[in-house]
């Protein structure tokens, strides 16, 4: 696990790969969560790692062997 807690728009973009767009499309539905500090919005790393979870395919165990 990461000791990091939250990410500029810019740092989260290039460590996940997201663009910019896209991740004000999440912050927008609710997907991510942010704070903003004076001028800089800071996603928060749970709200990420929440929505990897929920989203995880998981294999369907009739697929197994």
């Amino acid at each position: 696990m990461s000791d990091v807690v939250t990410s500029t728009i810019r740092s989260f973009s290039k460590r996940t790969g997201l663009s910019r767009s896209y991740i004000y499309v999440l912050l927008q539905k609710g997907d991510l969560q942010s704070s903003k500090i004076g001028g800089i919005r800071l996603i928060h790393e749970d709200s990420w790692l929440r929505l990897l979870e929920r989203t995880r395919v998981r294999r369907d165990p009739r697929e197994a062997a």
